[in-house]
This record gives structure tokens, sequence and C-alpha cells, in this order.
């Protein structure tokens, strides 16, 4: 009789997890909270079940000699599933970074993935799609995954921009920050350096002149944004 207690509770708990996960992806797109905890949830499902099965061990074999060796036997087995897990894409990075010299901005492409890179991280790849989508892969997945072809983002057009900053400070100090800061964003060419020039001072402000190279006008939009609001321009 209580093992049918456990196999009911089981399912209940089963049924009960994947409705919560439903309604969370329904909503989490509407509210920033369930978000947050939506990216958590996938640990709290483990919870429930891990706290599930040990209770269901402990209530079913607690008098049993071997109790105590099965307890353990399952921490153990837990633990190290537990450990591989986490570690399994840091190594799995090591192994990719060491095999593959890829660098940031740079085009690749795999047998089902495919995009420019925007940072290797220590577990997972970051890509960008050409639709302007935001990847992070792990790179255990990317074991599996058949080379097709790497090279650079030779296909980036170039784009303009006017800033008119306050001339607080030298006016080639001003053009590097400028050229520093616009390298360091995500969506520029990593292989063409643009090119920064100086007009129009008066009143104690200067205008630069920026031509860039990014993939679309989509890239080009937030180029600018971003570098509007780090220098904070008067327009």
């Amino acid at each position: 009789m209580t093992t049918i207690k456990f196999i009911i509770f089981g399912i209940a708990l089963f049924f009960t997890l994947k409705i919560v996960s439903r309604l969370l992806n329904v909503f989490s797109n509407k509210y920033l909270s369930l978000k947050r905890f939506n990216y958590f949830f996938p640990a709290i499902e483990l919870s429930c079940w891990l706290a599930f099965v040990f209770w269901a061990i402990h209530v079913l074999f607690r008098e049993q000699f071997f109790y105590p060796i099965l307890m353990i036997s399952i921490m153990l087995v837990v633990i190290i599933s537990i450990s591989w897990f986490l570690v399994k894409d840091f190594i799995s990075g090591i192994i990719f970074k060491t095999q593959n010299e890829f660098r940031r901005g740079q085009k690749i492409k795999f047998s089902s993935i495919s995009g420019r890179i925007l940072d290797m991280g220590p577990t997972y790849l970051k890509l960008e799609t050409r639709k302007g989508e935001t990847m992070k892969i792990p790179y255990s997945k990317l074991s599996n995954e058949t080379l097709v072809k790497k090279g650079d983002m030779a296909s980036t057009d170039n784009f303009k921009m006017k800033l008119k900053l306050a001339l607080n400070r030298d006016k080639d100090q001003l053009a590097t920050d400028l050229k520093t800061s616009l390298m360091s964003l995500p969506w520029t060419s990593a292989n063409k350096e643009p090119t920064i020039s100086s007009t129009n001072e008066s009143s104690g402000f200067l205008t630069f002149e920026i031509m860039y190279y990014c993939l679309n006008e989509n890239h080009a939009y937030y180029i600018e944004k971003a570098m509007k609001e780090k220098f904070a321009p008067i327009q």
C-alpha cells in the first residue's frame, strides 16, 4: 500500500512540475520576476525529485540492513552526476579552444549552428546569428558538431555617424577613446578598424565624424545608440 502511495505521489509531482513549467514559459516574457524564476526552475525541479527519491527510500528501506549502503551509493551517484554536469562544459571548452584558434568577431559555421562569435566564455560559446539573435551554446554540444567553415565576417558594410562632444580633454585622446569604445562593442567588425576625424570646433565642443563597419543597419543602430549613451554627445 505504501508503494502505491509513493507511485501516486510521484505521478502527482511529475504533472505539477510540468504544469508549473508550462505556466512559467507562457508568462515569463510578460513578468521579469517570473523570467528570473524560470531560469532557476530546472534546479528547483531537480531538487524536488531528489528530495522525493531520498524520502521514498528512507520510508521504504529504513529498516533494511542495506539501507545505509543504499543511501551512500545514491548520494555518490548524485554527487558524481552533478559534478560532471558542472565541469563537462568547462573541460569541453578547454579542448575546443585548444583545437581551434577562434577570435571575437569571427564567423563560424557548424553542421547545424552558425553565426558571429561575440564571446568565448569558460563554459559556452556566445554567437550572434544573421537575424541578430544571440545564442549561448555549451561547449559540450559543440563537441558533437562538425565544423563546416570558419572565416572572417567579410560581408560587412560601412556606416557613418557624427558625435558632438565637449572638448574637455585633448582631441587626440578623445578620438582614441572613441575608437577603443567602438571596437569593444559586440556589433562592430573586429577586422576593419574605424576611421575618425574631427571637424567644426566651436564654443568648447568638437564634432567627430566616424566611419565604422558592421553587418547591417540593425547593428549600426545599436552601435550608434551605445556610443551616444556612453559619451553623452549634444546633438
